[in-house]
């Protein structure tokens, strides 16, 4: 909800004060719109007057009634009674007039003329003994003493505005973060700002759509919230409550233009692929996440998904639109990957998929499966133990589509007759699928008797 700045502070600053008559000379104006259902007035205003005048303010006073400066006398604001009457003037007047006074020397009149001595003793003798010493203070107090006294005063001022700006964030973050509706509207239809942030940068709005606090999350909207806000990790509002699994806030905050602002889409949802969270990609990809994004070694989701043989997750990826023909940093494709674990199921899905998806490549040259680097292996004809004292050579060989034939073409070259034949690993692992073997690999052709 947006104020309406109904109310002008017309501040007279730089200026000197004279007396008989009173009044304000040689002085700047500066104009200040705000509004009468500000109750957050004084933080404000002291605010402004340090960031826009830069000058030294020894004191703040403002003219009552609104009239003229010397037909209505002057009220230095210095307590919070004092900030309500100015509040209670804007009210009701509309235009208020301050003025900023830079130096005490010319006000000891002042104070004379304007002690109010009304209410209890003790109140009067309180007001006597503080006005005695303003007095003293103007009358006395030499150029050094009034720089520093306008330093510290300005000190104290930032200080007091940083603690109620504090405060004020506290309240409003910890009203959305536990559900108190009540209180989170009392302080926002005051004047707080929507959008005040907690120590990790997260707005209302974050804490809101985290929790799963729909009504505070509608009321935030509603009343100025910025919706696409980043925290300090980077997340927006609507990434809370898609990490959290609030799908009606998450809903709610998309139709009203929330995004989730990631920076680095293929390497997030890698992460997330292979730690199987398949609710979390689900929802995130809902939400207008490319499937397939790429991380630093051009991976996409899909290939974690197939090289850690999730097929649950594989399906769900290609459904979503992830292609199985993308290479990686390797010219691997993850139908590539799919093979290489062996998973009979993930390898005839991608590869239905390939078939699906090979007519959206506008040409052959962009077909990456049908064009992938053809592996070599080594061949040896005596066992990986027997290595020592060998000076038989081995051969080179193209890794055929089938273990047989890559069995018959080693004998060939190799010349032996091994009606009963196969080849092993130098782990004596024994190869039962050509696509088990990785490119420049050594193998050895043994009987089966061996």
């Amino acid at each position: 909800m947006v104020l309406p700045l109904d109310v002008v502070f017309k501040i007279h600053y730089n200026g000197i004060f004279m007396f008989d008559p009173l009044r304000y000379l040689y002085c700047r104006e500066l104009l200040m719109e705000a509004s009468s259902s500000d109750r957050i007035m004084f933080s404000r205003l002291l605010d402004i007057l340090l960031a826009k005048i830069r000058q030294n303010i020894w004191a703040l006073f403002i003219c009552i009634p609104e009239l003229d400066i010397d037909s209505g006398g002057l009220k230095i604001i210095e307590t919070d009674a004092d900030v309500h009457v100015m509040y209670n003037l804007a009210k009701k007047h509309k235009t208020v007039n301050l003025y900023v006074a830079h130096s005490p020397q010319n006000l000891a009149p002042y104070y004379d003329a304007n002690l109010c001595l009304e209410g209890s003793d003790s109140d009067v003798t309180s007001k006597i003994n503080h006005h005695k010493k303003l007095k003293k203070d103007a009358g006395n107090m030499t150029g050094n003493e009034n720089d520093a006294r306008l330093k510290l005063m300005v000190t104290d001022i930032s200080v007091h505005i940083g603690k109620q700006e504090a405060e004020l964030a506290l309240r409003v973050n910890s009203s959305a973060y536990n559900g108190d509706f009540s209180q989170l509207k009392s302080l926002i239809r005051s004047g707080v700002d929507p959008n005040k942030k907690d120590y990790d940068g997260r707005s209302p709005l974050h804490l809101a759509a985290s929790k799963g606090h729909e009504d505070i999350t509608r009321f935030l909207i509603q009343n100025g919230a910025e919706i696409n806000s980043l925290d300090n990790f980077g997340n927006t509002p609507l990434m809370e409550a898609v990490k959290n699994g609030h799908d009606n806030i998450a809903s709610l905050l998309a139709k009203e233009g929330g995004v989730l602002e990631i920076k680095d889409a293929g390497t997030f949802l890698c992460s997330y692929v292979a730690r199987g969270d398949i609710d979390f990609i689900r929802r995130i990809l809902a939400y207008g996440i490319d499937p397939n994004s790429k991380d630093y070694d051009f991976r996409t989701p899909l290939h974690v998904a197939t090289s850690q043989g999730f097929y649950v997750i594989a399906k769900f990826l290609v459904e979503a639109g992830a292609s199985v023909l993308l290479k990686d940093r390797w010219g691997n494709t993850p139908l590539d990957e799919a093979r290489l674990s062996g998973n009979k199921i993930l390898i005839k899905l991608l590869e239905e998929a390939k078939y699906l998806q090979l007519p959206e490549f506008p040409s052959s040259s962009q077909e990456p499966s049908d064009k992938i680097p053809r592996k070599k292996c080594t061949i040896y004809p005596f066992p990986p133990w027997e290595q020592k004292g060998q000076n038989k050579f081995g051969f080179v060989l193209w890794v055929p589509d089938t273990i047989d034939e890559l069995l018959k073409t080693a004998a060939d070259h190799l010349k032996l007759e091994l009606p009963h034949s196969c080849i092993i690993t130098e782990d004596v692992g024994k190869i039962l699928d050509v696509d088990m073997i990785t490119d420049g690999q050594k193998l050895y052709l043994i009987s089966n008797q061996e």
